[in-house]
C-alpha cells in the first residue's frame, strides 16, 4: 500500500505521536479516576456504604475482632502495670495474719 506524502519516514514524526499518544492516555486516565472518584462518594453516602464501613471497623476478613492502635496501646499499658506489680516487693505478712491450717475433724457417726 503506497504511502501518502503527509507522512515521513524519520522518527521525529513518530515521536510526536508518541507524545499525543501518552497525553491522550493521561488524559483518559485523569478522566475515569475523576469519574471513579465521583462515583465512590455518591457510594459513600449511601446507607448500604455505611453498613459496610461499620462491619469493616468491627471484624477482619476472619470475622476477628480488629485490634485497633487504641486498643492495642492500652493492651500493653495493663501489662507495663501488671509487670510492675509483680516486680514490686510484697509487705511481709504478719504473724497474727498469717492463717494457721487446721485439719477439719471427721465426724463420728455411732
Amino acid at each position: 500500500m503506497p504511502r501518502s506524502s503527509s507522512y515521513s519516514d524519520d522518527s521525529s514524526g513518530d515521536s510526536s505521536d508518541e507524545d499525543e499518544d501518552a497525553t491522550l492516555k493521561a488524559m483518559r486516565a485523569a478522566a475515569r479516576a475523576k469519574a471513579l472518584r465521583a462515583k465512590f462518594e455518591e457510594w459513600e453516602n449511601t446507607q448500604d456504604a455505611k453498613e459496610q464501613m461499620k462491619q469493616m471497623m468491627l471484624t477482619d476478613e476472619n470475622g476477628d475482632s480488629i485490634e485497633t492502635a487504641s486498643n492495642l496501646k492500652a493492651k500493653f499499658e495493663a501489662l507495663k502495670l501488671l509487670e510492675e506489680a509483680e516486680q514490686q516487693p510484697k509487705p511481709p505478712i504478719a504473724a497474727a495474719e498469717r492463717k494457721k491450717f487446721v485439719p477439719k475433724r471427721f465426724k463420728v457417726f455411732a
